[in-house]
Formats: C-alpha cells, sequence, structure tokens
C-alpha cells in the first residue's frame, strides 16, 4: 500500500472513534418560576422606571368605554367635519363597523352637469378618512376640504361606494363646506 492511502485510512479510523463518543449535555437551570410564586408575586406590582407603559397599568379615573372616548371635533374655518353612523339592517341594526370610511371625490363627466351620473375616485392614501367608534358605529371625518363627496367604505382588498337607501342606483353624496358639521345620521349597510 502507499503511505497516503494509509494515512488516510488512519484518518478515516480517527473520525469514526470521535463519532461514536459519549456526549454529556450541560445541565439546563430551571427558569420558570417556581408554582405559587408569580409576576409579581401577589398582593404585588412592579414600577417600571422612565416607561409609561409599565405593568401593571396603573389606575385611570377615565371611563374607558369608546363612548366616553369618541369626541368630535369642531369644524376649523377653511375645513368641515363629517359625522354618521353605519348599521347593519339585516342584523338588527347592529353597528357596522368598517376596515377604512372616506370621501371620494366626485366627478362629472361635463363641468358643472350634475344631470350625468358622476364618477368617484377614491384613493385611502389621499382621500379624508374616518374615525370610528368600534362599539357604536358612529364615525367622524374631519379636516375635509369643502365640494361634494361620495362615502366610500374601502379594505385593501374592495370599495365599496355607499348607495343612498332612499334613491336607489345613486350615491349618498355628501356637500361639505367650511366651518359647518355636516350630519349624514344613521346609514343602512344593507
Amino acid at each position: 500500500m502507499r503511505l497516503h492511502q494509509i494515512i488516510g485510512i488512519i484518518l478515516i479510523a480517527v473520525v469514526l472513534t470521535s463519532c461514536t463518543a459519549e456526549v454529556t449535555p450541560a445541565p439546563i437551570e430551571n427558569t420558570l418560576p417556581v408554582p405559587g410564586e408569580g409576576y409579581p408575586p401577589p398582593g404585588e406590582t412592579v414600577a417600571i422606571p422612565n416607561n409609561d407603559l409599565g405593568y401593571p397599568a396603573p389606575p385611570t379615573e377615565e371611563d374607558p368605554s369608546p363612548k366616553a372616548n369618541f369626541v368630535v371635533p369642531t369644524p376649523a374655518s377653511d375645513t368641515g367635519v363629517v359625522t354618521g353612523k353605519l348599521i347593519i339592517t339585516y342584523e338588527n341594526n347592529r353597528p357596522y363597523i368598517a376596515s377604512g370610511i372616506l370621501l371620494g371625490k366626485l366627478i362629472y363627466p361635463e363641468e358643472g352637469d350634475q344631470s350625468s351620473p358622476p364618477l368617484l375616485s377614491s384613493d385611502p392614501n389621499t382621500d379624508p378618512k374616518a374615525v370610528q367608534n368600534s362599539e357604536t358605529g358612529e364615525f367622524f371625518i374631519s379636516d375635509v376640504p369643502p365640494g361634494t363627496y361620495g362615502l366610500v367604505l374601502w379594505s385593501p382588498s374592495n370599495t365599496v361606494i355607499i348607495e343612498n337607501p332612499e334613491k336607489p342606483g345613486e350615491y349618498i353624496k355628501v356637500t361639505v363646506e367650511a366651518n359647518q358639521l355636516t350630519e349624514l345620521g344613521i346609514i343602512p349597510i344593507p
């Protein structure tokens, strides 16, 4: 046999014998709390300095209900505010909570001719968006420039223009004036 073949056989034998050696795992410390000892210990609270997100949350005097925290802003001198409430008619008028509510700009085919049906331009990145109460379905859209809009329900997968329940086939037209509150009232979603 040649020398390089003998060295190769010896090297393989060494590798095989080292692979069969028994490995002893390192001890693992128990980092779980002992039963009955939680975090924080019963009856105690833990304050985290310089952190508003401490555990547990500090007590509050405010009413935590969404209704109490839902305040419609006052219209500015150059913009308006739109309010309303969405309900689902076939579910006993349960509040409808939308992914997004916005105002799309109505575009008429001919300038000034409002007898033709309008087109609606809707862009969730630039159009006025609503803040909605997640329990009551009420919403407001603030800082809306004066103009005529269509009310749009928006989600990443779908956009729906809300029809006027009193005039089927027509959009709900929202006319906004500066320094004015435009109340749409209850809007049924079929």
